[in-house]
């Protein structure tokens, strides 16, 4: 069986495959894209590129769902404290006793509210929001904001 182009195209370094691909692209329908933008991606750590694919980022956001799914479960209060810390960028080492006092009052206040979630109202609106209606949905408004702000 003769050689294909993949065999030779396989062996090329980054910048003459990303050339390659540019005249490749450059054939079908004279479309023109600059071989900088393919040995940007030809150069990218794999996860990266995969993380940007919406099925294989799904795969990768589980397990971070279902820890901290299982946590909440566990012991809100602790689940509260840690996100408290970790969102005001306070190392756990460095916790004093006022620090103590303070993750102890929030968690208080926050177990007063009726409505207990920790995403602020805007984002989860927004998340419900696209989910059902399309991102188009969320772009309108913004669209609306800014003449709104112009006028």
């Amino acid at each position: 069986m003769g050689r294909k182009y993949y065999d030779e195209f396989s062996k090329l370094p980054v910048d003459k495959m990303a050339q390659s691909i540019s005249d490749m692209t450059y054939s079908f329908e004279n479309t023109i894209v600059p071989k900088e933008h393919y040995k940007k991606t030809l150069s990218k750590e794999l996860i990266e590129l995969m993380s940007n694919e919406p099925s294989i980022e799904l795969n990768l956001l589980k397990p971070y769902y279902d820890m901290l799914n299982e946590m909440l479960k566990e012991n809100p209060k602790f689940f509260f404290k840690a996100l408290l810390l970790i969102d005001t960028k306070t190392n756990y080492n460095s916790i004093s006793s006022p620090m103590v006092d303070a993750l102890e009052y929030c968690w208080q206040e926050f177990s007063k509210i009726k409505k207990n979630t920790i995403i602020k109202d805007e984002i989860a609106e927004d998340f419900k929001r696209i989910s059902s209606q399309g991102m188009d949905s969320i772009l309108d408004i913004i669209d609306e904001t800014n003449k709104d702000q112009l006028n």
